[in-house]
């Protein structure tokens, strides 16, 4: 009988094939996190910035106002968000 060693898989062969599938799943989250967050921000930015431009030109209404100051108490939540994602990378697990 001959065996062919080259076809020989060890448990630690599999371990890091599981291994590197979880990392690439994981690295996958991350990165649709993060262009969701981007996303966010951006969408949020713009509808801010274009408040401000009412409030600079004197046509923005109290309710542009408060819409504002939640928009940017949400942007602010998007922000920590997206920073938050970003220290994932840097740990060491």
């Amino acid at each position: 009988m001959n065996i062919d060693w080259t076809q020989l898989i060890t448990k630690a062969m599999k371990d890091a094939a599981i291994q590197a599938a979880e990392l690439a799943a994981a690295k996958t989250l991350l990165a649709s996190r993060n262009a969701q967050a981007i996303a966010q921000i951006s969408r949020i930015q713009d509808r801010i910035d274009t408040i401000n431009f009412g409030i600079d030109i004197g046509e923005a209404t109290a309710e542009d106002e408060v819409e504002q100051a939640a928009l940017t108490l949400n942007l602010k939540a998007w922000k920590t968000y997206k920073f938050a994602l970003g220290k994932v990378t840097v740990q060491p697990t």
